[in-house]
C-alpha cells in the first residue's frame, strides 16, 4: 500500500496485490471515500510473463510514488516486481513506470535477458528517486538488484541509475562480497553531488532473518563508497528526510536496543558522505523477547509536521513479523530534533500494518493506518484514520 499525493487535489491510495482471479493488479482508491478510481493489471505495466512466472512471489511486488517524471504536476509511480522472470530466468526482476494521473505506461526496464552466469537478479527489490528538491520532480531513479552476480559469479548486488523519463541506464555502482549493495534506502543532493544511502546486510537463509548490517554512502559517479557505519549485530533501518524549500537533508538511523527501547540517530551530509549528529533513546511498548533479532521496526519520511521546512518521519512499532494479536504503535517524529510529535496505537490481529501521513486538498493532515488481515478465502484491509493537530 502506498500514498499518492496530487497537488490541488485530494490524495489517492495505491493497493498492489493479487486479485481472486489470480491476476496481479494495482488499484487506485480515491480519498476520503476509498472508491475504486482505476485498476491496472500488472501485465500492462510490466509485459506478459512466461509460464515460469507463476512461481514468482506475490509479496515481492510493490508500487511506489517516485515524484513527477513527465511534468504534469502529479507524482508518477514505479511498479516493481523483483521476482519477474525474463527469458526463462526466475527472479530476474523488472520495473514499469506509469503515469500517476491515468496509470498509463511511461517506460519499463530492463528488456534484456540476464546471462546464466551473471547479471541482474531481483531487479527492482528496492528503489530510490533522485528528485529536484524544491519541485519534487524525479530526474533519475536508483534501482537495486540485491542478488546481482558479477562475471566471476560472485553475488555483490548492484545499483543502477536510470533516466526517469526514458528508463535508459546512465550509471551503475557495484558492491563487493564484503560490502554488497543489497538495499537502497534513499538519495540526497549535497553541493551539486548526488548520493545514495545503501544498506549492506547478511541474512540467515533458513528463516530469512537479517543477522548483521552496515550502511554506507555512495556518491553517484564515484568508484568507491564512503563507509561510515561499523558492522552491527542489531537490526537497523534508515530513511532520508529532505526539505521542499532548500537543500537541507536529515538521515535518520533506527537501532533496536532491547524489547523496550530504540535509538534514533541523525546524520547530516558533508563532502565525504555523512557525519554524526544528534541521537536520542525512545521508550516503546514492550514487545516480544526476540525483538532485537528481527526487523520489527519500519521507518519512512512523511510531510513536514512541525513547520521547520524539513520532512519528518513515521516510526512503526512493530512491523509485519507478529503472528498473534498485539498492540501496534506509530510515532511521528521530528527529523531535526528527534522529538515525538504525535503517537497513535491500536489493537490489531496478525497481519501487515503500514502507516502514511496524507495531506488533503484543504491542507489538513491525517495519519492513515492500514491493516491487512488474511482470512480463509481472501484478505481484508482495514483503514484507521487519525486526525493530526
Amino acid at each position: 500500500i502506498a500514498c499518492l499525493h496530487i497537488p490541488q487535489h485530494d490524495p489517492a491510495l495505491l493497493i498492489t496485490g493479487r486479485a481472486i482471479n489470480g491476476t496481479e493488479q494495482v488499484i487506485r482508491l480515491g480519498w476520503p471515500d476509498l472508491n475504486t478510481e482505476q485498476t491496472l493489471p500488472l501485465n500492462d505495466a510490466l509485459g506478459k510473463m512466461n509460464d515460469l512466472g507463476q512461481l514468482r512471489l506475490n509479496a515481492a511486488i510493490h508500487s511506489e510514488p517516485i515524484g513527477d517524471v513527465n511534468g504534469d504536476g502529479v507524482s508518477d509511480i514505479a511498479i516493481c516486481s523483483p521476482a519477474y522472470s525474463r527469458g526463462g530466468y526466475l527472479f530476474a526482476g523488472k520495473i514499469g513506470v506509469v503515469n500517476g494521473f491515468d496509470l498509463g505506461l511511461v517506460w519499463r526496464a530492463p528488456e534484456n535477458t540476464p546471462n546464466s552466469l551473471y547479471g541482474d537478479v531481483q531487479f527492482g527489490a528496492s528503489i530510490a528517486p533522485l528528485q529536484n528538491t524544491k519541485r519534487r520532480d524525479c530526474t533519475r531513479l536508483a534501482v537495486c538488484s540485491p542478488a546481482y552476480r558479477n562475471k566471476s559469479g560472485m553475488q555483490t548486488g548492484r545499483i543502477s541509475i536510470h533516466n526517469a523519463k526514458t528508463g535508459k541506464q546512465e550509471w551503475q555502482t557495484m558492491g563487493t562480497t564484503n560490502w554488497p549493495a543489497l538495499h537502497v534506502e534513499g538519495a540526497w543532493s549535497f553541493k551539486g553531488s548526488e548520493w545514495l544511502l545503501v544498506n549492506s546486510f547478511n541474512w540467515t537463509l533458513s528463516n530469512s532473518e537479517m543477522t548483521s548490517n552496515r550502511f554506507y554512502a555512495h556518491r553517484i559517479g564515484a568508484d568507491n563508497p564512503s563507509y561510515f557505519m561499523m558492522p552491527s549485530e542489531k537490526p537497523l533501518k534508515a530513511t532520508v528526510c529532505a526539505s521542499s524549500e532548500s537543500s537541507d537533508v536529515a538521515i535518520v538511523l533506527v537501532t533496536t536496543l532491547d524489547d523496550r527501547s530504540v535509538k534514533l540517530q541523525r546524520l547530516t551530509p558533508d563532502d565525504q558522505g555523512l557525519q554524526w549528529g544528534k541521537s536520542t533513546i525512545l521508550e516503546v511498548p514492550k514487545l516480544a523477547a526476540d525483538v532485537t533479532t528481527k526487523w520489527y521496526y519500519d521507518v519512512k519520511p512523511c510531510a513536514d509536521l512541525d513547520g521547520d521546512n524539513l520532512d519528518d518521519f513515521v516510526l512503526e512499532i512493530p512491523s509485519a513479523h507478529a503472528t498473534a494479536e498485539r498492540d501496534h504503535a506509530v510515532a511521528l517524529i521530528s527529523s531535526r530534533t528527534l522529538e515525538v510529535l504525535a503517537w497513535a496505537d491500536i489493537h490489531v490481529s496478525a497481519g501487515k500494518t503500514t502507516s502514511h501521513v496524507i495531506t488533503s486538498q484543504n491542507g489538513g493532515k491525517e495519519l492513515v493506518m492500514t491493516h491487512c488481515q488474511t482470512m480463509q478465502d481472501d484478505d481484508v484491509i482495514r483503514f484507521y484514520r487519525f486526525r493530526l493537530p
